[in-house]
């Protein structure tokens, strides 16, 4: 095994001029680095996975976040990037979001006219097909398909309205509406 030293001189050569990631990783526990961004060309770090061509169901996740709940045996892991660098999340506890986005201003301010979130077909076109604005506002290019529970008690409704028809005052807040496209 490696000693500290022999694992610092590889870790300061993989780094390179990266200080802020040196920073990190010789920073004591407890103590939060600060890495400044101060030009349009910086960048903190750049990672590259190599597929070599084994199995990956050997292969670590390559960031991890846990939490430690009050009482638990062991902490939970939360957040994590896999094996190729896909972003995961899960819920820290029942009652806890895993992700949530905020509206850059108030939904009444006209300065913000971009979506909270939006998905792309690739990143050489970048046409939207599905997105959320700031009053939750859905749109697609595909189709949404809802799926309901059956009984007897279900009771489901549905208001159609022209392209341009106001929603009637009263329509219970949640009412699906279905408008043409054009």
């Amino acid at each position: 095994m490696a000693t500290l030293e022999e694992r610092l001189a590889v870790l300061i050569t993989d780094l390179g001029a990266d200080t802020g990631l040196l920073l990190a990783a010789l920073t004591p526990s407890g103590v939060q680095p600060t890495v400044s961004l101060d030009s349009s060309d910086d960048q903190v770090t750049e990672m590259t996975i190599v597929d070599d061509g084994t199995a990956t169901t050997g292969w670590p996740n390559r960031w991890e976040w846990k939490f430690d709940p009050a009482g638990a045996t062991a902490a939970q892991l939360v957040q994590w990037v896999n094996e190729y660098g896909e972003l995961r999340l899960v819920p820290a506890k029942d009652n806890t979001v895993a992700l949530r986005v905020f509206g850059r201003h108030a939904s009444t301010d006209a300065a913000h006219t971009g979506p909270l979130f939006e998905i792309q077909d690739n990143r050489a076109d970048r046409n939207t097909v599905f997105g959320v604005d700031e009053d939750g506002n859905v749109t697609t290019t595909g189709t949404i398909t809802i799926q309901v529970p059956s009984g007897p008690d279900l009771q489901v409704g549905f208001l159609m309205l022209d392209a341009v028809e106001s929603v009637p005052s009263g329509t219970p807040a949640g009412t699906p509406i279905i408008r043409p496209t054009s």
